[in-house]
């Protein structure tokens, strides 16, 4: 792939060597047209890749939309401003909306944790100290089934020898 683009660049080299040694060889007057035919070409090129959207924005922001005609004559102009418009608001709105949903849902999760740890038989001081914190974890491994009613741990039934 490397010697590939190797040898493509290497071409490219040689085509613009011949080309500008042409050039070289033709009459001022002929390379002058030339000159401008070029120029006249790229002015009228459209622009490739905008997508619709993009069009449509370079327009209502004032740009030119591909056809270099300004969208100050344009009398849909002053539409495509205002839907822009609207549908920045109805962006902003929604985000500030999911924003709002979000802040209640964790408000709402906080107040179920609190009321938990409130309505517990363990007291909330029994949280902050770092030594039962360290009997839950060591007891965590060692309960292993939990009974649906209560949050005892469950009976096992082992066979007793007979």
């Amino acid at each position: 792939m490397g010697s590939e683009l190797l040898e493509a660049a290497q071409f490219g080299q040689a085509a613009i060597a011949l080309l500008q040694q042409g050039t070289q060889l033709l009459d001022p007057k002929i390379r002058n047209r030339l000159y401008e035919a070029r120029l006249q070409a790229l002015r009228s090129q459209k622009i490739p890749g905008r997508l619709f959207w993009q069009r449509g924005f370079a327009s209502a922001v004032g740009g030119h939309s591909g056809n270099h005609t300004s969208s100050n004559t344009n009398p849909g102009s002053a539409l495509n401003v205002l839907m822009w418009l609207a549908a920045s608001a109805v962006v902003i709105f929604s985000l500030m909306a999911i924003t709002d949903w979000q802040q209640e849902s964790r408000l709402q999760d906080l107040a179920v944790l609190d009321a938990a740890i409130l309505t517990d038989e363990v007291p909330p001081n029994a949280y902050a100290d770092s030594g039962f914190l360290a009997f839950l974890k060591a007891n965590r491994d060692s309960v292993t089934d939990v009974s649906p009613d209560s949050l005892e741990p469950a009976t096992s039934k082992t066979a007793s020898p007979s």
